[in-house]
């Protein structure tokens, strides 16, 4: 019998994004509800799941639970809530500063 808190099938805080999408792709449709939705091409980033709960600000538990939830019935992994939108205001300024950083790099910092 596995405990509540233990994850089944070796998922656990130190698995590395890419090989758990080698071994389960259907848990893809998890990280990208949470924010990953296209990082690192189709085998993700090469950082752990507790990299990626700690970055996005994610509950660790809940990440491992939902994961496992979606080994154990791929379906589920679809069906989850809707990813909440992750543009904020500075996004866009930072996008902003670096165009303008781009543009001035190339044209007065060429010529100069």
């Amino acid at each position: 019998m596995v405990a509540l808190n233990e994850p089944r099938l070796g998922i656990n805080p130190e698995t590395m994004l890419p090989d758990l999408f080698r071994a389960h792709p259907q848990t893809r449709a998890v990280f990208d509800r949470y924010g990953l939705v296209g990082c690192g091409g189709r085998m993700g980033p090469a950082e752990s799941v507790r990299f990626f709960a700690r970055s996005h600000g994610v509950d660790e538990a809940r990440l491992l639970a939902e994961i496992q939830a979606a080994i154990d019935d791929p379906a589920s992994a679809a069906s989850g809530e809707p990813a909440a939108p992750h543009a904020s205001v500075a996004d866009s300024i930072y996008r902003r500063f670096f165009l303008a950083g781009i543009a001035a790099i190339l044209t007065a910092g060429a010529t100069w």
